[in-house]
């Protein structure tokens, strides 16, 4: 019988040994489009999350790649609409001296923010956040 390696570290794990720390793959949302050329990010520092029940969901996803913020931001306003979600605005700042665009969409029953920040030289750093709106009206009808 041949057990493959992540196979193997999962049982090694499963025996208490307390060296072993896994973090399991973080998956982005099907409803949120990312631009090509755009890699996820998973290591401890990014904090890529996300968090899923039957009622609520919440992620961050940071990217990053060789993309110009200007492409990042317009491949957003673009495709963002097309997954159902609503431009409810736009504004720029400044983070560590890097320039900042910060678009902000809802859906009936979701907000996300992008935060697209340019790093220079055609290289940004994208994170989106997507959270379920508590007070949302539920999608079932009242009896």
């Amino acid at each position: 019988m041949r057990i493959a390696p992540t196979g193997l570290l999962s049982i090694v794990c499963a025996f208490g040994l307390q060296a072993c720390h896994v973090r399991p793959p973080v998956a982005q949302f099907d409803d949120i489009p990312v631009p090509d050329g755009l890699e996820l990010i998973e290591d401890e520092q990014s904090h890529s999350v996300q968090w899923v029940d039957a009622k609520f969901r919440h992620g961050q996803f940071r990217y990053e790649g060789r993309r110009s913020a200007t492409e990042v931001e317009a491949f957003l306003l673009d495709r963002m609409p097309t997954f159902g979600w609503r431009l409810l605005g736009q504004e720029s700042a400044d983070e560590s001296g890097n320039p900042v665009s910060i678009l902000r969409f809802r859906r009936p029953q979701d907000n996300a923010t992008c935060y697209v920040e340019d790093v220079g030289d055609e290289y940004t750093n994208l994170k989106i956040t997507v959270t379920t709106v508590t007070d949302a009206p539920s999608t079932q009808a009242n009896r």
